[in-house]
């Protein structure tokens, strides 16, 4: 019995995580690609946010908040955005990954220290995104003031709070904060 509870101890996370909503939506491809270039950080559960924002995300069909796809460069395949939390420390990453033809293409866009219980990423519509009244514009790497989408994005924020909405412009990665 002692080998057993030891041997359980020193699998993975990922051994214990199969048939999580959260794994289940990451191609194995992209799974073994974050692996590798981001060893600090663990992919995602559903356990991940809090029991409240979880029953609400499934009652709108999302068994996952933490992950989102969609084509955000129109080629036909379906690209993701993650929160991966730290595997060591209390924190996440967030991640964009381009399913392209040679393999996933991965872009780490912000890391934070602190919690991620609220956190969610969504499908953001193609259209028209301006940077909220209630804030002054702030100029930092990748942030813009408005931005005229013509593909989908994705949304990143905390539920029932702020988001930021990411766009794959020109083969940069763009943000806009339109929502308070």
């Amino acid at each position: 019995m002692k080998f057993l509870l030891w041997g359980l101890w020193i699998l993975p996370v990922s051994a214990f995580a199969a048939g999580d909503p959260c794994v289940e939506m990451v191609p194995p491809a992209l799974r073994q690609s974050l692996q590798q270039h981001f060893p600090s950080e663990r992919l995602p559960l559903s356990t991940d946010v809090s029991p409240v924002d979880r029953r609400q995300a499934m009652r709108h069909g999302n068994a996952c908040l933490l992950v989102a796809s969609a084509d955000v460069d129109g080629d036909g395949r379906a690209d993701a955005m993650l929160v991966l939390p730290s595997g060591k420390r209390h924190g996440y990453r967030l991640v964009a990954a381009i399913n392209a033809p040679a393999g996933w293409q991965l872009t780490s866009l912000r890391e934070w220290k602190g919690a991620y219980d609220h956190m969610y990423v969504d499908v953001a519509p193609p259209g028209n995104y301006r940077q909220t009244e209630a804030y002054d514009f702030t100029p930092e790497p990748g942030a813009v003031e408005q931005i005229s989408a013509k593909l989908p994005g994705f949304y990143v924020g905390q539920v029932e709070s702020a988001a930021d909405a990411y766009f794959l412009e020109q083969r940069r990665w763009v943000h806009v904060h339109p929502i308070d």
